[in-house]
């Protein structure tokens, strides 16, 4: 039986390092160059989101429906609003592990209803920043783009006449 030498014990835990730290100087590496080169932004929240009408964040829809820089000053920044408010609450409902499981559906209740009050209201602002045509290419696009599903809610069906029968 051969004896290793020292050197090579040595070399065998200098190899054995470098590859458990390797992967940890790469994502180093890749999170300050970023994707081609280009330095990582940190996470910006989008705020041109408004409940019921979330395509108005894409490009293309906002040339389709025509709408106006200021339309859309107007819409990110009720986008920001909405935002700050639901994140703001989703805070103040504090820590729900603490919470029994009752104290947890209250909550739960609660949070929702002062959420679809919240979506009601920043919906209503912004038809009011919107153009009626603007208002219906929108309802159009949803209509296309949930089909079926749109079938099911309430105002549509009374739109198309759609009965129980």
């Amino acid at each position: 039986m051969t004896r290793f030498p020292r050197y090579a014990l040595l070399l065998a835990a200098v190899a054995l390092v470098a590859i458990a730290v390797s992967p940890g100087l790469a994502q180093v590496a890749v999170k300050e160059a970023g994707q081609g080169g280009q330095p990582v932004k940190p996470f910006e929240p989008q705020y041109l989101y408004v409940p019921g009408y979330w395509q108005l964040s894409q490009p293309n829809v906002q040339k389709e429906i025509e709408l106006l820089p200021e339309q859309i000053e107007k819409l990110e920044a009720l986008g920001k609003k909405y935002y700050d408010e639901q994140r703001e609450d989703y805070k103040a409902y504090g820590d729900w592990s603490k919470l029994t499981a009752e104290e947890r559906t209250a909550k739960y209740k609660e949070m929702m209803e002062k959420s679809k009050k919240r979506n009601a209201e920043v919906r209503a602002e912004a038809e009011k920043i919107l153009l009626p045509h603007q208002i219906q290419a929108l309802q159009d696009l949803n209509l296309r783009s949930y089909g079926q599903y749109m079938l099911m809610q309430p105002n549509v069906m009374q739109a198309v006449g759609l009965t129980e029968e």
